[in-house]
């Protein structure tokens, strides 16, 4: 996922440079140590975006498991309610402490 993060990053740098050069009527590499900053730049953002992506996700999976287990006995008939019985047993497997 990262690669082409990277890519696709580095794909709108140079696209940038292109079309700025394009807009002002100018040769299209005109300057080209632009092209390779703009390419390195936006390719680092696409890498950091995917990232922070992957990171984001296994945050709230985490937060999601905490506050499920510090309220599951309290909350277990709401739960079974809520996720239904296949995924309530994903969440909360047998023998860890369900109080019903």
């Amino acid at each position: 996922m990262t690669l082409a993060g990277t890519l696709v990053g580095g794909g709108f740098g140079i696209w940038t440079v292109i079309y700025a050069n394009w807009i002002r009527k100018m040769p299209i590499f005109y300057r080209p140590w632009e092209h390779v900053l703009m390419f390195g730049g936006l390719a680092y953002v696409g890498h950091r975006i995917s990232s922070a992506t992957e990171f984001l996700e296994e945050r709230v999976m985490m937060e999601a498991k905490r506050r499920i287990n510090a309220n599951q006995g309290k909350l277990d008939a709401e739960y079974r309610a809520i996720l239904g019985e296949k995924y309530y047993n994903k969440w909360f497997p047998e023998g860890t402490g369900s109080s019903e």
